[in-house]
Parts: structure tokens; C-alpha cells; sequence
């Protein structure tokens, strides 16, 4: 009976210490967005510009928040964002898309680039 108390007790504070470790004092602050280009016919888009706008107008206008390269496998991430909605296009494609961006989270999208288009810069 001793043994058993003891080993539930051990088991309850070693819970308690890993329960009081995961907590943390610092709320996140921004929100984070990763997003991968890809082309259907030819797979990751790299070294590709990403542009990122607060609103649709925002992105016709080239009116960027932010923007930024693709890696060799077509993946670009904006780590320092506001939570809410942004809109994201290319420099070489038409497509574009929109996505939320939420407090602390790594949001991810893919965005499917097939229709060519001029260069935006």
C-alpha cells in the first residue's frame, strides 16, 4: 500500500513539473504565413517573388505589406505578420489567393500557379 501511494505521488508531481514547464509567460504577437508555389505541369516554383497585400485592391494596386523570394522547392514564408487577412500573388503568374494569418499560428498555403502573365515588379 506504501509502494503504491508513493509511486502515485511521484507520478502526480512529475506531471505537474512537465504541466508547469509547457507554460509560458510570453503571448505570440504575430502570426506567420508559409506558402508554397507550385506549378501543376512542372512541380515547385523557385526563386519566384511573392508579394503580400492587406486586401485585394491593396494587391492590384502594388501596395505590399511584404514580399519575398520562393526557396529552390518553391516555399517562401512571412514570419512577422499582423493576425488577420492577406492576399498574396507572383511576379511571372496570374493566379493569386488569400488566406487568415492567426495570433502564433504558422498558417500554410499552397498557392496552384498555371496561367502566365507578365512580370509585375
Amino acid at each position: 500500500m506504501k509502494r503504491n501511494s508513493l509511486l502515485i505521488i511521484t507520478s502526480l508531481l512529475v506531471a505537474g513539473a512537465l504541466w508547469l514547464a509547457s507554460c509560458s509567460d510570453k503571448e505570440p504577437e504575430v502570426g506567420m504565413l508559409t506558402i508554397n508555389v507550385i506549378n501543376p505541369q512542372s512541380g515547385p516554383v523557385p526563386w519566384e517573388w511573392v508579394y503580400l497585400a492587406t486586401s485585394l485592391e491593396n494587391l492590384q494596386n502594388k501596395v505590399y505589406v511584404d514580399q519575398a523570394q520562393t526557396t529552390e522547392q518553391g516555399w517562401v514564408k512571412f514570419d512577422t505578420l499582423t493576425p488577420g487577412i492577406y492576399w498574396y500573388d507572383t511576379e511571372h503568374w496570374e493566379d493569386y489567393g488569400a488566406v487568415g494569418v492567426y495570433l502564433g499560428i504558422d498558417t500554410r498555403a499552397v498557392l496552384w500557379v498555371n496561367t502566365p502573365g507578365p512580370g509585375k515588379k
